[in-house]
């Protein structure tokens, strides 16, 4: 599905692109957290800090990652996603992998995938 989208986003015309956008109700956000621009729309992003970023004890939202097809599955796979609150509770030595802690769960994130996660610090 993902490929599928990757190919529609450069060929698709403006009116399919118009239908879509009201059968999906008119998102505002991709669902990697990115903001999707509106017809003539220049796209400011908001500039966010990354996961890696920041130290033990700092509470943070996700809010965006890179566009990636390995870090997509890899997210997936550890079950982070988009808009979920946690705390950094640990961060291994030599830039090792972070945990993080909500009410929920517990996950572990390696360092690289830290790296190109983008957070808002709560």
């Amino acid at each position: 599905m993902h490929d599928d989208a990757e190919v529609l986003e450069h060929v698709t015309s403006e009116t399919l692109a118009n239908r879509l956008d009201g059968y999906l109700e008119h998102p505002t956000y991709c669902p990697h957290g990115g903001m999707i621009p509106k017809i003539d729309q220049l796209v400011h992003e908001k500039k966010r800090e990354k996961l890696s970023d920041y130290p033990v004890g700092t509470k943070v939202r996700i809010a965006r990652v890179l566009d990636e097809r390995e870090l997509l599955d890899y997210l997936v796979s550890i079950d982070l996603g988009i808009n979920e609150e946690y705390t950094i509770t640990n961060i291994a030595a030599y830039e090792g992998g972070l945990t993080l802690k909500n009410q929920e769960k517990t996950v572990q994130v390696s360092y690289k995938a830290a790296d190109t996660i983008f957070v808002d610090k709560l």
